[in-house]
């Protein structure tokens, strides 16, 4: 019973123990996301805050145009009211009487001769009559159904539609420049990133082969063929490689950190770049057709040409003020009490044509023109500067490709001719012929030359998106 119940806990503690291997496998798994640039790129589409958020404003000016189209329909509307009055409305009837004294001699003399009631004087002098006669309800009621459709305008609601179509595509371009910029931020980050891990290879490789080096010279240095000063000077070399390889390591975790914030997923996951930093030549056009690219295809250039034609609209909207409006209602009442005062409803319609015009204003609606006129004329000379700002941003981004691309073919020799050198300083330290000094200088130039080289072939990579995202040249 003993050896059954060890074995079956045993198998229950081994059993446990798989589970959490695989349970920690997993958790290990999902927190490590392997991603090419377009996979990285697509992911900022979909999740990115304010690319979201810019579909909603593209949603808002959608709604936009479809509320300036129903200012062309009728408009119905009903209202409804109840009212208590303090006490129900009334005529005095207590001069009634002395309307009929003229009357009252003949009447007098027919009832003393018989002809009469004695009651029929009583009744023409009101004396037995009401001293007030109502006239109404102290409950009122009032429903009403109202009608109206405009029929001229000034064609300010035909303009009106037409603001709220470019602001649509305002809405639309702003996205799409946006993307592009948000293009550009990923390429940056993930480039930034790539380089960063690739830093870490090279100081890690450092390391090994500086530490590699520290322990022959300790070697060499018990056997009393070497001075303590040189077993100093490499690992004093060696301490500063690990200090930079310490930074290195944040930047590539800050780096993660900044890609995962820009794809809005969690910072806590670890990216792996599948991409390698080539620097394969990037063909350039000439630059006045780059220009005219970038005139022709950059949707924050279109947005000020809209905005121009908006302001034309808003023009045309205040000019129609000086026209007459004329519009067609029609209502239908149902009111209690009705019209002979009775506690009952009743209905009743009626149509209007209704014309408004503004007559004077204090020439409110000519400076109100001027107004527009004038922002017009600034957002003309703006339209004239930005053009020039975008030649400028293109033509920035055109000599950092080429300057990145000298610089790759340079950084790329370096690194040729400082292998060479470690080799050659390497093979005369160790025949005695160069000093400890060269060979720890010469493996500082190579560290320092890969380096460099990685640093600048993602240089490389990010003027090339920057170009295109001057020139409105991305690929989502």
């Amino acid at each position: 019973m003993k050896k059954s119940s060890k074995k079956r806990n045993y198998c229950i503690r081994f059993s446990l123990g798989i589970f959490l291997i695989l349970l920690f496998s997993s958790n290990a798994f999902s927190d490590t996301l392997n991603l090419d640039l377009n996979q990285a790129i697509r992911m900022a589409m979909e999740n990115n805050h304010e690319i979201v958020s810019a579909g909603y404003k593209m949603d808002e000016a959608k709604s936009g145009v479809k509320i300036a189209k129903t200012n062309f329909l009728p408009k119905i509307k009903a209202q409804a009211s109840y009212t208590k009055l303090d006490e129900v409305p009334y005529m005095d009837a207590s001069g009634f009487g002395s309307l009929f004294e003229p009357l009252m001699a003949p009447f007098e003399d027919l009832v003393a001769n018989g002809y009469l009631d004695p009651s029929t004087l009583s009744g023409l002098s009101g004396a037995n009559g009401p001293s007030r006669i109502t006239v109404g309800d102290d409950d009122i009621y009032n429903i009403n159904l109202s009608l109206e459709q405009p029929i001229f305008t000034g064609f300010a609601l035909v303009n009106n539609l037409k603001i709220n179509k470019y602001q649509k595509s305002n809405s639309e371009l702003s996205s799409k420049r946006l993307k592009e910029k948000i293009w550009l931020q990923v390429t940056t980050a993930y480039w930034g990133l790539l380089s960063a891990i690739e830093f870490e290879k090279v100081t890690e490789e450092s390391i090994l082969q500086l530490e590699s080096h520290v322990q022959d010279l300790k070697n060499l240095l018990e056997a009393g063929m070497i001075i303590e000063n040189d077993l100093l000077t490499a690992e004093l070399v060696l301490s500063n490689i690990r200090l930079q390889d310490v930074r290195v390591k944040n930047g590539v975790n800050l780096a993660n950190s900044s890609l995962c914030n820009i794809l809005a997923i969690d910072q806590n996951i670890k990216i792996v770049p599948s991409e390698q930093l080539h620097s394969e030549n990037y063909p350039l056009p000439e630059l006045d057709d780059l220009f005219q690219r970038a005139l022709n295809t950059r949707a924050d250039y279109k947005v000020i040409n809209n905005n121009l034609k908006i302001l034309n609209k808003v023009k045309a909207i205040k000019k129609a003020e000086y026209l007459p409006r004329l519009a067609l209602v029609a209502n239908y009442d149902w009111n209690r009490p009705n019209r002979e005062y009775n506690p009952e409803f009743y209905d009743s319609w009626n149509i209007n044509l209704v014309a408004t015009m503004n007559i004077f204003g204090w020439g409110q609606k000519h400076h109100e023109i001027q107004k527009v006129k004038a922002q017009k004329n600034q957002l003309s000379e703006f339209h004239k500067q930005f053009a020039d700002l975008i030649k400028l941003e293109t033509r920035l981004a055109y000599q950092s490709v080429l300057e990145a691309r000298q610089e790759v073919d340079i950084a790329e020799l370096a690194v040729s001719q400082a292998k060479e050198n470690y080799r050659v300083t390497s093979e005369n330290y160790h025949a005695g012929m160069k000093t400890n000094s060269d060979l720890l200088d010469a493996q500082t130039a190579l560290t320092q030359s890969k380096i460099m080289y990685i640093q600048i072939k993602a240089k490389y990579k990010i003027a090339i998106a920057s170009l295109q995202t001057a020139i409105s040249d991305t690929k989502e």
